[in-house]
C-alpha cells in the first residue's frame, strides 16, 4: 500500500511540472504572434516582459503565508489548473489593455505553480525517500519541448492563436485535474494534526523560519541565481553569439539552443539515478565543472560546430544542478518553505541573468560576457552542497527527516 501511495504521489508531482512546461511553452511559442495581433511595439512588448517577471515574483513572495497555512500541495492543486486556462485567455481577450491584464494573470498563475510545485516536489522526495526532483524537472523540459514543437507546427499550418491555445488548454486541464486529485493531503508543518498541538508547534515553526533564512540557505540562494545566469547565457545569448561573433548561419546558431535543451532534458531523465548512485555533493561538483567547461567551450571555440557541442555539454553537466539545489533546501527545511523561497531567487536569476550579460557585453564584448559566467558556475561547486551529503543522506536519511518534520 505504501509503495502504491508513493508511486501515485510521485506521478502526480511529476505531472505538475509537465503541465507547467506545456502551458509555458505554448505561451512562449506564440509570443511573437501575440505581439503582432495586439499591436505592441518593441517598447510595449518589453514592458509586458517586465510586468510578467514582476507579477510572478510578487506572487511567489505573497504566497508565503498561504503556503505555510495550507501547504504547497493545496496551492498546486489550484495553480496547475489555473495556468493553462490563463494562457488560453491570452488568445481570446480583445484589445491591448485586456491583453496586458491577461499577461498579469498568466504571470501570477505561473509564479504560484512554480513556487508550489517545487515545494511539493521537495516534500514528496522527503516522504518517498529517494531522489525524484531531477525527473520532475525533466518533465518540465519535456513539456516545454512538446509545446514549442506543437506550436511551431500550428503556426506553419496557419492555426489561429486563439484556437491553438484553447486546444492546448483542453489537453492540459484534464492532466492538471488528475494530478491535483492524486496529490497527497499533507498537513502543513506546525498545523493541528501535524504532529502536535498548535501551542507546542509554534516554537518549532519559529525555528523552521529561522533555519530557512540561515547562512546555509543563503548559499543555496546564491547558487540558484548563478545556475539561472548560466542557463540564460545559453538560452538567450548562445545563438546570438554564434551568429554575430562566429559568423555561423542562423540554422547552426539555433542549433546551440537546441543542443543545450536536448542535453539538459536527457541529463534530467537519468539524473535521479545518478543522484542515488553518486550522491548529491559528488554529482553537483562534477556537473558544475562539466557545465562550466562546456560554457567556456561554447563561448570561446572559434569553430561554431565545436561551440554547439560546448553548449550541449553545458546542458548535460548542468541538468541536475537546479534539482539538487532544491533537494538541499529539503535537507535544510523539510517543510518546503525554503524550497518556495528558492523559487523566488531562481526566477530572479532567470530575469536578471540575460540582462546582466547584455549590459556586460556592451563594455567587454559578448564573447567575454558569456565566458565570464563559466568560472562563476565552476565556483558554485565549492559552495553547494555541503560536504557529507552523500548517497546515504539522499536516500535512507530522507524518511527519518520527513517523519521528524511531520
Amino acid at each position: 500500500m505504501t509503495l502504491t501511495v508513493s508511486r501515485t504521489a510521485h506521478r502526480a508531482t511529476t505531472a505538475l511540472f509537465l503541465v507547467s512546461g506545456l502551458s509555458f511553452g505554448g505561451f512562449v511559442v506564440r509570443s511573437a504572434a501575440l505581439k503582432v495581433e495586439h499591436g505592441l511595439d518593441d517598447r510595449a512588448y518589453g514592458l509586458t516582459s517586465v510586468l510578467f517577471g514582476a507579477v510572478a515574483i510578487a506572487t511567489m513572495q505573497a504566497l508565503g503565508p498561504l503556503l505555510r497555512r495550507v501547504g504547497p500541495e493545496a496551492v498546486a492543486r489550484v495553480a496547475v489548473v489555473t495556468l493553462p486556462l490563463a494562457v488560453a485567455l491570452l488568445g481570446a481577450v480583445p484589445g491591448t489593455a485586456s491583453y496586458v491584464a491577461a499577461i498579469a494573470v498568466v504571470a501570477a498563475a505561473n509564479g504560484a505553480l512554480d513556487v508550489s510545485m517545487n515545494a511539493t516536489a521537495v516534500r514528496a522526495e522527503q516522504r518517498i525517500g529517494r531522489p525524484i526532483l531531477s525527473g520532475c524537472h525533466a518533465a518540465w523540459s519535456i513539456g516545454i519541448t512538446v509545446a514549442t514543437l506543437a506550436g511551431t507546427a500550428s503556426l506553419a499550418a496557419g492555426v489561429p492563436t486563439a484556437a491553438h491555445l484553447a486546444v492546448a488548454a483542453c489537453l492540459a486541464v484534464p492532466v492538471a485535474l488528475a494530478a491535483g486529485s492524486r496529490l497527497p493531503v499533507v498537513a502543513p508543518t506546525g498545523a493541528p494534526g501535524a504532529g502536535g498541538a498548535p501551542a507546542s508547534a509554534r516554537p518549532a515553526e519559529a525555528a523552521d523560519a529561522t533555519r530557512s533564512w540561515s547562512p546555509a540557505f543563503a548559499r543555496v540562494a546564491v547558487v540558484g541565481v548563478v545556475l539561472m545566469v548560466a542557463e540564460g547565457a545559453a538560452l538567450a545569448w548562445g545563438a546570438v553569439l554564434l551568429h554575430e561573433q562566429r559568423d555561423a548561419s542562423l540554422a547552426v546558431a539555433a542549433a546551440a539552443t537546441t543542443a543545450f535543451t536536448a542535453a539538459q532534458t536527457l541529463g534530467r531523465v537519468v539524473g535521479d539515478r545518478l543522484r542515488a548512485a553518486w550522491g548529491d555533493a559528488r554529482l553537483f561538483r562534477r556537473g558544475a565543472v562539466v557545465g562550466a567547461c562546456g560554457l567556456a567551450l561554447g563561448a570561446l571555440a572559434p569553430d561554431p560546430v565545436v561551440a554547439v557541442g560546448g553548449f550541449a555539454l553545458l546542458g548535460l553537466g548542468g541538468a541536475t544542478l537546479v534539482p539538487i539545489a532544491y533537494a538541499e533546501t529539503g535537507r535544510l527545511d523539510p517543510s518546503g518553505r525554503s524550497a518556495a523561497r528558492l523559487s523566488v531567487f531562481v526566477y530572479a536569476g532567470v530575469l536578471a541573468g540575460p540582462a546582466a550579460i547584455g549590459l556586460l557585453a556592451a563594455g567587454a564584448g559578448l564573447t567575454a560576457a558569456v565566458a565570464l559566467v563559466a568560472p562563476l558556475l565552476a565556483a558554485s561547486a565549492l559552495i553547494l552542497p555541503r560536504a557529507g551529503h552523500d548517497r546515504t543522506r539522499t536516500s535512507t536519511d530522507l524518511p527519518q527527516r520527513a517523519r521528524q518534520a511531520g
